[in-house]
């Protein structure tokens, strides 16, 4: 049987993304944007094997990540949305881990990790508000 962490592919062009980064000295940057977003998409794993959906397997890009599932299309609408809202949940999760720590480069951590919830939550497809604003508009 195959690990979650088995399933967990990074595309080319984020290698590209990180390479550049490393180049141009913004590679601490990218790190925190990156260990953002792993903590956003494992919000969602979360949900997805509480409901015991088979996860196909999770792609990180340069600015995002996508958990591919197998389930049923007309599914549990409440499924869908807390599986929408693991991702915004562990960032809230890790909002308040942040404020109380006192780690390097704090507030950039927090800034980063704002601007990434509130761009989650607009409604465009493949985002998590699209999952919001579709089932409650």
């Amino acid at each position: 049987m195959k690990t979650i962490i088995s399933k967990f592919k990074i595309s080319e062009w984020t290698y590209l993304f990180f390479f550049l980064a490393f180049c141009m000295g913004m590679f601490q940057r990218v790190l925190i944007l990156f260990s953002i977003l792993v903590i956003h998409e494992v919000g969602h794993l979360f949900f997805i094997q509480l409901f015991s959906y088979p996860v196909i397997k999770v792609v990180f890009y340069p600015f995002g990540g996508i958990c591919k599932i197998s389930h049923k299309i007309n599914d549990s609408i409440l499924k869908d949305l807390v599986i929408s809202s693991g991702g915004i949940l562990s960032q809230l999760i890790l909002e308040i881990i942040l404020l109380r720590s006192s780690i390097l480069n704090k507030e950039l951590f927090l800034f980063y990790n704002q601007m990434i919830l509130l761009f989650n939550l607009l409604p465009i497809i493949p985002l998590d508000g699209s999952v919001f604003w579709h089932h409650f508009l």
